[in-house]
């Protein structure tokens, strides 16, 4: 999905959270700070209770910045790092049978920093875990 601008992304992106929330779903969003605040703000402003989503694990909101520092090496995604942090964190959200929903920003960043090839590399882990791992 592409947006025109924060509105459209913030309005969407709460919505497909909630819409989980509703579903019994987990929704996991790696995203730059900035966002996760209008995300949760917005949610907040359609009656839900984040807290309380984040402390069941309907909600986990992790900071894409901080989560690539700890699996970009040399500029490249490192795989085994990869799963530690990000396939652990959906496979968390998936214990039981839960489906997952994730919403991440971090193949744009590395793109619009000019990592062109490490955010390829990054779609691919992500489409590797999607085979392993059910989510949406």
């Amino acid at each position: 999905m592409f947006y025109d601008n924060d509105v459209d992304l913030v309005r969407a992106v709460a919505e497909h959270a909630i819409a989980g929330f509703v579903a019994g779903e987990a929704t996991i969003a790696v995203a730059t700070t900035r966002h996760i605040a209008a995300f949760e703000a917005a949610m907040v402003d359609r009656g839900v209770d984040v807290a309380g989503a984040r402390a069941d694990g309907a909600w986990t909101a992790v900071d894409a910045s901080h989560a690539m520092s700890r699996f970009i090496v040399d500029d490249r995604p490192d795989p085994d790092a990869f799963d530690a942090e990000i396939g652990r964190l959906v496979r968390d959200a998936t214990a039981g049978g839960r489906t997952a929903r994730v919403y991440g920003e971090m193949v744009a960043l590395l793109w619009d920093d000019g990592h062109v090839g490490a955010a390829i590399e990054l779609e691919s882990l992500w489409n590797a875990l999607r085979v392993e791992v059910e989510f949406t």
